[in-house]
């Protein structure tokens, strides 16, 4: 394990980094279990060794720096609508990312802007524009859904006593899953070495 980050909502969320691979963990709150913690998520998509990863305020979104010479966000709860299904890329590091955080308007309690900071002492301004007009240029226009398939793909197979009950698990919609339908662009790029 190389990095170890508790989520900042009421819900106990761990994320964990070790190598390329960053995982959610969920504790049970403080029930005696013999399984304290339940794997969540596991997210694969880094070419190199996971450097910093800071949660959102909300504690839907991690915002985590690699040695790939990338940042990525990442969505911890899959969508229901079409929002994208692959992580943003904050691009344009010379050097690995040694830190990253987000920024929140004080007046939303929103994310609207992410930090990153490089090995090579500069500062990453990002900035969060969302899409509430239309659709973003290459995402892909939403499929048409009946309602029962609507259902049927909302639910997980849970097996009680031979029957098969579904259930709803991880699944957004509407406005929770904000960070997903916009932009981020690059604000700033300052240099802090001294001397």
């Amino acid at each position: 394990m190389a990095y170890l980050n508790q989520s900042k909502d009421h819900e106990v969320n761990i994320a964990v980094a070790t190598g390329k691979l960053v995982q959610i963990w969920r504790s049970l709150a403080f029930r005696r279990e013999y399984f304290p913690f339940e794997l969540v998520r596991t997210f694969a998509e880094f070419d190199a060794k996971v450097t910093t990863l800071d949660w959102s305020p909300d504690s839907r979104y991690l915002i985590v720096g690699s040695k790939d010479l990338t940042a990525r966000i990442l969505c911890l709860k899959k969508l229901n609508s079409g929002g994208k299904k692959k992580p943003f890329l904050l691009l344009g590091h010379r050097d690995s990312v040694v830190g990253s955080f987000f920024g929140v308007n004080s007046k939303t309690s929103r994310v609207c802007k992410a930090y990153t900071i490089t090995r090579d002492c500069y500062l990453f301004s990002w900035g969060f524009t969302s899409d509430s007009g239309g659709e973003a240029e290459g995402s892909e226009p939403p499929s048409p859904r009946t309602p029962e398939r609507d259902a049927e793909r909302n639910l997980e197979v849970v097996e009680n006593d031979g029957v098969k009950k579904r259930k709803k698990i991880d699944v957004e919609d509407g406005d929770e899953g904000y960070l997903s339908k916009g932009k981020w662009e690059l604000l700033r790029k300052d240099g802090f070495m001294q001397g």
